[in-house]
């Protein structure tokens, strides 16, 4: 079971530094829980099969750790496979690559040095043979959550935003009391004028130039949530799309996007897509070189779209399967070019 953590730095946990019960404490703060609800989302893209029988049952673990450290090994140990963490050392080969690196479980536990390529000395003789294959989650092994925490803090903003333009906008008294008058001074306001939107201002020896303040403030601005919304749908998809997820939604659009539209928000969320997917692929030939693993992971969306196409195909054509969707996308084909079907 994933443990909850710090999101801030999730190494405090791991090493006892905090304690679950003050996180707990910040559930119902709308970053974290943006953070919980998208990350679940990118970790759920990809299903991998092919994996030894210790690691069927976490299939999750592949997509978790790249998603929340941008790298992780794949090692063997008295004839069990691990898939771990990894933090790598200062030596380098001649590409630059990191040759060497260490594992470490999530209780802290320390697996040693692996190598993730061959060693050689400068006569190119190998000294140290590769014992572990390194999954990356991009080029840069760069954790996908780096990536979305800029986006989920101008979520926030907004989201606060509309938060705080509407109890400016619903004021429509302020009181400036003392503690001990400000509950009873608005009752008697609320019975004279029968609106319970008043808000009673305290001062404190912290508050002297509160009525200054309170002059800067508009409370008569028009609230307008459509704008907000629709800053906050665009930067949404902008993380998702970051993350190879497809959206194409647009709240402030009344009718249906053009082709051309989709299809060129679609070309940006693929490249992104592709640049982790190149990563994984180089990890599963390489599994299969050291270990002998035939791994393969599939899009979760991308194999439902497929099935539901075959579906279709069947059920325009009456064909089956394959032949039922060439013939489908033939008949798309001829009305593309003859605006009719055959």
């Amino acid at each position: 079971m994933i443990q909850p953590f710090n999101l801030i730095d999730i190494s405090d946990l791991y090493l006892g530094k905090k304690r679950p019960k003050s996180i707990l404490k910040k559930m119902n703060d709308i970053e974290k829980t943006l953070t919980y609800i998208i990350s679940m989302v990118i970790c759920s893209l990809r299903t991998w099969d092919g994996l030894p029988k210790e690691l069927e049952k976490r299939k999750y673990i592949i997509e978790y750790l790249l998603f929340w450290y941008g790298q992780a090994v794949l090692i063997k140990r008295n004839d069990l496979y691990l898939f771990l963490p990894c933090y790598q050392s200062s030596e380098l080969n001649i590409y630059g690559e990191g040759t060497r690196y260490y594992a470490y479980g999530l209780n802290g536990t320390s697996f040693g040095e692996v190598y993730v390529r061959d060693k050689y000395d400068l006569e190119m003789n190998l000294t140290n043979k590769q014992d572990a294959v390194l999954f990356r989650n991009n080029t840069y092994n760069i954790p996908q959550y780096f990536f979305m925490r800029p986006l989920i803090a101008r979520l926030v903003y907004i989201w606060q935003s509309m938060g705080i333009q509407n109890g400016l906008n619903r004021i429509k008294l302020l009181i400036y009391a003392n503690t001990g008058l400000s509950g009873k001074i608005k009752d008697v306001i609320d019975d004279i004028i029968n609106n319970e939107d008043i808000t009673c201002v305290v001062p404190t020896e912290a508050s002297t130039s509160l009525l200054e303040d309170v002059k800067e403030t508009n409370f008569g601005g028009e609230y307008d949530p459509i704008n907000n919304w629709t800053d906050f749908d665009k930067t949404f998809n902008l993380l998702l799309s970051l993350s190879g997820v497809k959206t194409n939604a647009e709240q402030n659009k009344k009718e249906r996007q053009t082709r051309t539209e989709i299809t060129s928000k679609d070309l940006f969320t693929e490249q992104c897509k592709y640049t982790s997917n190149q990563m994984r692929d180089i990890a599963i030939d390489e599994c299969k070189e050291i270990f002998g693993l035939n791994l393969s992971y599939k899009d979760v969306v991308e194999e439902k779209i497929k099935e539901e196409t075959i579906e279709y195909a069947k059920a325009f054509t009456g064909g089956e399967g394959g032949e039922g969707f060439q013939k489908s996308q033939n008949q798309k084909d001829d009305f593309k070019n003859t605006g009719s079907k055959k």
